[in-house]
């Protein structure tokens, strides 16, 4: 993957959640706040979200990060634990969870993996829900990881702190 295909992919997932109609509530935060979605504590100054761009930004700090398969736990663990904000349909987020334990596992390359995604969601077939399709909640899961664990990672830690957190959500049912 290129570099231009990774910021193009990032820019695109920025636009996708703060252009959902589904967004996450915004509210006078308090110690005690937590993300409507994933349940981490918010700190005073900003949203779950933030710690999803926080994290981009470390990565772009990492030679070689940036679409490799740490992009892809970072991204798809941020996609499993906020469904609603990233929009994504029943059948992307089923797929999101093999992908994430088949990468895991050593099923299946970063590569076999993309191939599988734009196999499953090509031509007119979208990862997004449709309209007139009901939200996918994550429910009433307790994720041990979240992104709000991750950011105190630094260039050094954050493949081990992405890679645990993916490990910790792979057998959740959310």
């Amino acid at each position: 993957m290129s570099i231009g295909w990774a910021r193009l992919h990032d820019v695109h997932l920025r636009h996708a959640v703060m252009h959902s109609s589904v967004q996450p509530t915004q509210r006078e935060l308090t110690d005690s706040a937590r993300c409507d979605e994933c349940s981490a504590r918010l700190k005073p100054e900003g949203r779950c979200w933030d710690d999803f761009e926080t994290l981009l930004q470390l990565e772009w700090q990492i030679p070689g990060a940036s679409g490799s398969v740490l992009h892809f736990y970072l991204v798809n663990c941020s996609v499993l634990q906020h469904p609603v904000g990233f929009n994504h349909s029943a059948e992307a987020l089923a797929l999101n969870r093999r992908n994430l334990a088949d990468l895991l596992d050593g099923k299946i390359t970063l590569e076999q993996l993309r191939g599988r995604t734009r196999e499953r969601f090509a031509g007119a077939a979208r990862i997004t829900r449709p309209a007139d399709a009901p939200a996918q909640p994550a429910g009433q899961v307790h994720w041990p990881i979240t992104a709000a664990d991750v950011p105190t990672a630094s260039t050094e830690t954050y493949a081990e702190r992405v890679t645990d957190w993916a490990q910790s959500i792979r057998y959740l049912k959310s």
